[in-house]
């Protein structure tokens, strides 16, 4: 080892060869030798032109990183540190004992267990169980009689007995094997049961090459063929169970039509549709660019990061929501969500109010109860664990368990009592005036329906209205219909009003 000495500052620096002193004592400089990274723990120490990371680092101790990434040469890194760490500490724990002659094992030119069951002869494999423990040697045993007792055109590769397929990256020539692992054992599939389902979401394809991009931007491990695919199947096939569990529940309800569950399964298909869009879209803006602890903080494109991750938000907040499609479908089937339109919208709020008025009377008796026991223990519409489960938080002074059912409970269904009422005869009102057709003067062309079968009131124009008058019609809640032909919206006191002012506002254009 020779010594160099700097003209500026005059420090003297150990060296190894002729360049590395030149450039010491080049004049002006003051920059020192690096000393060679030395890895803890592994004893080994890494040549001052192998200190590129982590390719170096592998390069080092004989391991070929070629085609590895560096998110995988640096786990190749770490599972070499680990084996050699282990193999100390088992070498420093290990009893001494004397040596004892081992049957000589057969070497094979690939190096794997897996190559010689694989591609082996069977006598190759009868001299290999030598080798093994007793345990293991049973099960290759059973495989082996197995295979003898096959004509030689269905014989199979036989299966490993139990030994793990490592990759060895010891340096030298050596070949270390895993301990040995428990055999895998079969899972039985349990046979379908016969149980009818009422719906069935059709699977649309998943781009697993954007999944696969989308993941390599991301993160640093690699990405498992199949795994998009499979995460949606999983969340449709979930998104399927609840919906076939609401028609379950549901399926007794007489006021249900035809068009009322086929309106409920149109809203069901919708959403593995939306979904497979969604996760494509999303896959397809995370793979645009890399982010920052990927492709690291040096001359990293905040803008193009900050462009990806505005599409994102959007694609996110796009992104179907399974809790408010089964909402609606919920509110299809129990009768919550009751359209005027509905061919038997009467009947089914004939039944929402026999429902409403039956709950009123159950829970003024059951206050009733209370008041004249001070216990809902007995009362006969409520079990006796939930009666003494309620009495201890009344007894416990909770304030929310002074009485079974506050006033104010009984008041707010007394008033939906009143507007179903309400609504049910103004419903009747309509039905027994009929469709009618109005036309006004100075707007020819024109005509205003209030269509009591559909339950809609309509404005039909004779050609396409202007963008002025469009904007006008949509700005008062009026949609455009295909199927009747006619900007129309819900036949009620507001939709007269809405009407009287697009037509008020039509006459004024025309002045």
């Amino acid at each position: 080892m020779k010594r160099a000495k700097t003209r500026r500052t005059g420090k003297t620096f150990k060296v190894k060869d002729e360049e590395q002193k030149r450039e010491i004592t080049r004049p002006g400089t003051r920059k020192r030798v690096k000393k060679s990274p030395e890895p803890r723990g592994t004893g080994v120490r890494i040549k001052p032109d192998l200190h590129k990371r982590p390719y170096g680092l592998l390069e080092s101790v004989g391991i070929y990183a070629d085609g590895l990434t560096p998110g995988q040469a640096w786990a190749t890194w770490d599972a070499y540190r680990r084996d050699v760490a282990a193999a100390k500490r088992e070498a420093k724990n290990a009893p001494a004992k004397k040596a004892k002659p081992k049957a000589e094992k057969e070497k094979y030119p690939a190096g794997t267990v897996r190559d010689l069951i694989l591609h082996g002869t069977i006598e190759e494999r009868e001299r290999y169980m030598k080798t093994l423990s007793p345990s293991d040697r049973a099960k290759m045993q059973k495989e082996l009689d197995k295979q003898k007792q096959l004509p030689a055109k269905a014989k199979k590769p036989i299966k490993s007995a139990g030994k793990r397929d490592v990759k060895v990256r010891a340096k030298g020539k050596g070949k270390k094997l895993s301990a040995p692992a428990p055999a895998a054992k079969a899972i039985k599939k349990k046979p379908v049961t016969g149980k009818k389902l009422f719906f069935r979401s059709k699977q649309y394809d998943i781009s697993e090459d954007a999944a696969a991009r989308a993941k390599e931007m991301t993160s640093f491990f690699d990405y498992k063929q199949g795994s998009a695919t499979a995460g949606y199947r999983a969340e449709v096939a979930s998104f399927d169970e609840k919906v076939n569990k609401l028609f379950e529940k549901y399926k007794n309800n007489d006021s249900l039509t035809e068009a009322d569950r086929e309106r409920a399964l149109r809203i069901a298909e919708r959403y593995s549709k939306k979904l497979a869009e969604s996760t494509n879209k999303i896959n397809e803006i995370e793979g645009r660019y890399p982010s920052w602890f990927i492709a690291g903080p040096a001359k990293y494109n905040t803008r193009k990061h900050e462009r990806k991750m505005s599409a994102l938000d959007a694609a996110y907040k796009e992104r179907p929501e399974e809790k408010e499609y089964l909402r609606k479908i919920q509110g299809i089937l129990s009768n919550r969500a009751i359209a005027s339109g509905d061919e038997n919208a009467a009947g089914k709020l004939q039944k929402k109010l026999k429902d409403l008025e039956a709950e009123q009377e159950r829970d003024k008796e059951m206050n009733a109860y209370f008041r004249k026991h001070k216990t809902l223990v007995g009362y006969k519409g409520v079990s006796e664990k939930a009666a003494r489960a309620w009495q201890e938080k009344h007894d416990s002074g909770d304030y929310f368990a002074r009485v079974p059912v506050y006033p104010w409970q009984l008041q707010n269904r007394n008033a939906e009592i009143r507007r179903v009422k309400e609504r049910i005869a103004a419903l009747e009102k309509e039905k027994t005036a009929g469709t009618r057709t109005h036309t006004y003067e100075g707007l020819p062309g024109l005509e205003v329906v209030e269509n009591a079968e559909n339950m809609r009131i309509q404005l039909k124009f004779d050609g396409k209205p202007d963008e002025e008058t469009r904007a006008t019609l949509k700005g008062n809640g009026f949609r455009w219909s295909p199927k009747e032909g006619a900007w129309q919206r819900q036949l009620n006191n507001n939709g007269r009003y809405a009407a009287k002012n697009v037509l008020q506002k039509l006459k004024d254009k025309d002045k």
